[in-house]
């Protein structure tokens, strides 16, 4: 919000952020009524905002966790034609 006080040019990237969550909810929201259609660009970047705080803000002990689950890949012979 700084630079957007400094320069109109602040404005960029919340302002293309905001089209594309508007774009996005119009075809969510086919067919429903007008107070939905209202409600799902909020929907929208209250999750985008929480899953993106989640990641900032998530311990790396966890990511060894997920990384230390996870299979080893399975490795096949390649077969050539």
């Amino acid at each position: 919000m700084v630079g957007a006080a400094l320069t109109p040019w602040g404005f960029v990237i919340p302002g293309g952020y905001l089209a594309a969550i508007v774009a996005g909810s119009v075809p969510a929201g086919k067919g429903l009524p007008l107070k939905a259609r209202l409600q799902i660009p909020v929907a929208l970047a209250t999750m985008h905002m929480s899953w993106g705080w989640g990641f900032l803000t998530s311990p790396r002990s966890l990511a060894r966790k997920v990384i230390a689950s996870r299979r080893p890949a399975v490795l096949g012979e390649t077969q050539e034609a």
